[in-house]
């Protein structure tokens, strides 16, 4: 089965997709990083601002449709404190 973790992080984006076969083994297939600063001014403000917002949304939109690509047929995603933390998570 084709399994795709996407982890939300504070600064950057990342996508693994891997497959798993009958015996829980994985072989990954793709590798991703992308540096998306989705906790820019968190702290500061305790709200995720909308730029950031955008960028790790159009990101998540692409790997999305690498998932689909690759016939992905679960995906798991989570996110950092950042998102928890924010006031309009």
């Amino acid at each position: 089965m084709k399994v795709a973790a996407i982890d939300i992080g504070t600064n950057s984006t990342r996508l693994l997709i891997a497959n798993i076969d009958e015996s829980g083994a994985m072989v990954e297939i793709a590798r991703l990083t992308t540096i998306t600063r989705l906790g820019q001014g968190v702290s500061d403000a305790s709200r995720l601002r909308d730029d950031a917002i955008n960028r790790t949304v159009d990101v998540l939109s692409k790997y999305g449709l690498l998932a689909h690509d690759y016939d992905v047929e679960k995906i798991i995603a989570v996110a950092t404190s950042a998102v928890r933390d924010a006031d309009n998570e």
